[in-house]
């Protein structure tokens, strides 16, 4: 995209553990983002295999889980985006 810098920059992606956020981890990482994959299936984010990532582990409920990105980021350079996917299995009535 004109005027989208996306080489190099450090892209927080949570909900990284499901399909479409791990899909989308894949192709920022590809497209040569430093990403970091977060979500709370550790086996799903290792089995992602999403090129480079960082991993990190974590429920948006625990109060750590945005202290460990933070320093995620602060190990890959400065953080440039962050993207949110939540997907819920209950019903709306």
């Amino acid at each position: 995209m004109p005027g989208h810098q996306i080489d190099e920059a450090v892209i927080a992606v949570v909900g990284a553990s499901g399909a479409l956020g791990s899909r989308i981890a894949s192709k920022l990482a590809e497209q040569g983002a430093r990403v970091i994959a977060v979500g709370r299936d550790r086996d799903k984010l290792d089995a992602a295999q999403i090129p480079g990532a960082v991993l990190v582990e974590g429920d948006l409920s625990d109060a750590t889980l945005g202290d460990r990105v933070v320093e995620a980021a602060v190990e890959l350079g400065r953080s440039t985006a962050l993207s949110t996917l939540r997907a819920s299995s209950r019903l709306v009535r």
